[in-house]
């Protein structure tokens, strides 16, 4: 459970990034999806408020909502992506993933947790959105079959956006993934259940796209007296 916050995430991107959809021609999702390809092709980069919340189905509860800061550049492939994600309330911890490795520094700890992304392991059903901004229109063919639910509005800007729902057509750690897709085809909320009933919600806010990131953000430097730890 040490790393409950960050594998969650982890394993969240790496099942998205090969994430696909099974959309008919006549099907409300067709212009969506084209949406999403044409914003996944755009971006270069993203900085962004985040927001996460999870819900244990076994026990009926809510843990409290993490919130923090996101910034995003999407590569070609997971080997050239890099994700930095501070957590600010209602405890601080930074994540890095670059080049396939990940690393979560919590400072109150004095504790660093560094490993493959690919070995990450722990709360298969996290959300995160971010994968999906990857996501081309050929990937988004293959694995799953995806329903339109309807138009709805969300965060406290009321932005309306298309919900869409995926199922996977083969077996994975998590039953459904919804999406809320804005106009310009950038996913901004995602929750997925996993088998088990648990849930995971994330939101993005604020976002400034393509905007020059200092490369310095995509590298935690540990303080003297860290004790890492290899996974």
């Amino acid at each position: 459970m040490r790393n409950k916050i960050f594998n969650s995430t982890v394993v969240f991107i790496l099942v998205m990034l090969c994430a696909a959809f099974d959309a008919h021609a006549q099907s409300p999702v067709t212009p969506i999806l084209e949406k999403m390809d044409r914003h996944s092709k755009s971006l270069v980069t993203l900085e962004a408020d985040v927001a996460m919340s999870k819900f244990n189905a076994q026990l009926g509860v809510a843990d409290p909502t993490y919130n923090g800061k996101v910034w995003y550049v999407p590569g070609k492939n997971p080997q050239q992506m890099r994700i930095r994600l501070d957590w600010i309330s209602p405890v601080q911890e930074q994540m890095l993933i670059a080049s396939g490795q990940y690393r979560i520094f919590r400072p109150k700890l004095r504790q660093a947790f560094e490993g493959s992304v690919d070995k990450a392991r722990n709360n298969a059903q996290a959300a995160n959105p971010l994968a999906f901004l990857s996501m081309n229109r050929d990937q988004l063919r293959a694995n799953y079959t995806v329903s339109y639910i309807g138009v709805e509005s969300v965060g406290r800007g009321q932005i309306l956006t298309s919900r869409i729902q995926l199922i996977p057509k083969d077996r994975t750690r998590y039953r459904q993934a919804d999406l809320w897709v804005d106009a310009d085809g950038m996913p901004i909320k995602a929750t997925v259940v996993a088998t088990n009933g648990d849930s995971t919600t994330i939101v993005i806010s604020n976002a400034a796209k393509n905007k020059t990131l200092d490369a310095k953000l995509f590298s935690i430097k540990l303080p003297d007296g860290t004790k890492i730890i290899k996974d």
